[in-house]
């Protein structure tokens, strides 16, 4: 059932208006497949967040994560495989040491130190 109800004419341009620009919107959404949501899920609102790095700015983290591998290559050998294999490649702490055959304080220490020293001579090099 519809009902009739008289409004101001202000009232009633403000609401054609909206729906005009409501059936642009959509006209636009379907002209230029632009059929996303961001509830989607997928990431997508990541991806509009984060824009595409300029080449300097990709130098810079490949020189960041040369001198990060040089440097931990300057540790003691355990603590560098320790670290590698906890960070770089995702390790637990607890699967680290069952290679080992150490425990798992013995690990998490180690790499405590390492860190500790990565930072010491990180701070050397600037």
């Amino acid at each position: 059932m519809d009902y009739i109800i008289d409004v101001p004419i202000e009232v009633l341009e403000v609401m054609q208006e909206s729906k005009r620009k409501e059936a642009t919107y959509q006209r636009k959404r379907y002209r230029y497949k632009a059929h996303y949501s961001l509830d989607r899920g997928d990431g997508i609102e990541n991806d509009t967040l984060f824009s595409a790095l300029i080449p300097q700015d990709i130098f810079e983290q490949q020189e960041q994560q040369a001198l990060l591998h040089w440097a931990i290559d300057e540790l003691p050998e355990t603590q560098a495989r320790r670290i590698r294999a906890h960070y770089l490649l995702g390790i637990g702490i607890l699967d680290i040491a069952k290679m080992e055959g150490v425990t798992r304080s013995v690990v998490d220490e180690s790499i405590r130190r390492g860190l500790h020293n990565l930072f010491i001579f990180l701070e050397k090099m600037e």
